[in-house]
């Protein structure tokens, strides 16, 4: 998780590098960058891949630590059901927010790119 979003991080960090140096053509390349990287890493594979393993794997805590003889062998922890489920949702929730803000984030910047092709690339003036 952390990779995925480290790795998108790097284009802004080039896009602010590229604006301060006042290099056009780098700015534009990393702004396609930036929207390119957030698309694929933090609204296709954090979803499909980290999210959709979470709640994927969850069935296996039932397994284990279930209250009704666990695993196979029968030798579970008993866990009672609402521990399973609110260690469920400790897990799955905060992954589940933060693609939702990750989708907010990408609907502003590709707001402020639009804006920005709008005004015909000629910025807002502010130094």
């Amino acid at each position: 998780m952390l990779f995925l979003h480290d790795a998108s991080d790097i284009p802004i960090d080039a896009m602010r590098v590229a604006q301060k140096m006042e290099m056009k053509v780098g700015l534009y390349l990393s702004v396609g960058a930036v929207l390119v990287s957030w698309a694929i890493l933090r609204l296709y594979v954090f979803p499909v891949h980290v999210i959709l393993s979470a709640v994927k794997d969850s069935g296996e805590m039932w397994e284990v630590f279930g209250d009704n003889g666990g695993t196979k062998s029968g030798v579970g922890v008993g866990v009672p059901s609402w521990g399973i489920t609110l260690g469920y949702v400790i897990e799955v929730t905060p992954l589940a927010v933060l693609w939702g803000l990750s989708c907010w984030w990408y609907s502003i910047i590709v707001s402020k790119v639009l804006d920005e092709v709008k005004r015909g690339g000629e910025g807002r003036g502010e130094a």
